[in-house]
């Protein structure tokens, strides 16, 4: 398992003040997947779902590094030497022992009553090369996938989970080259 960083800059502009939005990762489907997510009301949680059963890592924790609704916040998650680093605006908020991930697919969840903007989405997968896209060009780099997306994505409804995707991505698919 190589250490990796996916950073996405979101913001929640319409919806419930306490519906949860961020990032998946790890995933295999919908039933196996790790999930790192905030509100507006200044609250973040870490989840893990295995075979269809919630697992909570770190339940709704307030933390003063988030800014309000309307205003972007940059959620960042970094495997780095066994662990797992959960920032929030460049805080560190959490920290564990990376596990397993149980697939490569990562993207965007937000609940069925979020409204929300995301200005990018980057991967960094190391040492491996990686490739920057946006929606005019693409520049070969060395290591690093941005996805500048300047979208606003709202939620639907899939019967039997609470977080839906916006989109999921593979990360196998750009760091084969």
């Amino acid at each position: 398992d190589m250490d990796f960083t996916i950073v996405i800059s979101i913001a929640q502009y319409g919806g419930e003040t306490y519906s949860p939005f961020g990032i998946i990762w790890g995933a295999n489907g919908w039933d196996s997947f790790y999930s790192f997510m905030i509100n507006s009301s200044y609250s973040y949680a870490i989840y893990r779902i295995r075979n269809n059963k919630q697992h909570i890592i770190e339940d709704w924790e307030y933390s003063e590094a988030l800014y309000p609704k309307y205003f972007f916040n940059e959620l960042k998650i970094e495997k780095k030497e066994g662990y797992l680093l959960f920032y929030i605006n460049n805080s560190i908020v959490y920290s564990m022992e990376y596990k397993t991930m149980y697939g490569i697919d990562f993207g965007i969840v937000l609940n069925d009553r979020s409204k929300v903007k995301v200005e990018f989405l980057k991967l960094k997968y190391h040492p491996l090369k990686e490739l920057v896209s946006d929606p005019i060009t693409d520049y070969d780099l060395k290591n690093v996938l941005i996805i500048k997306l300047h979208n606003e994505f709202r939620s639907f409804y899939f019967p039997g989970y609470s977080f839906i995707r916006a989109f999921m991505l593979h990360f196998q698919n750009y760091f084969r080259r």
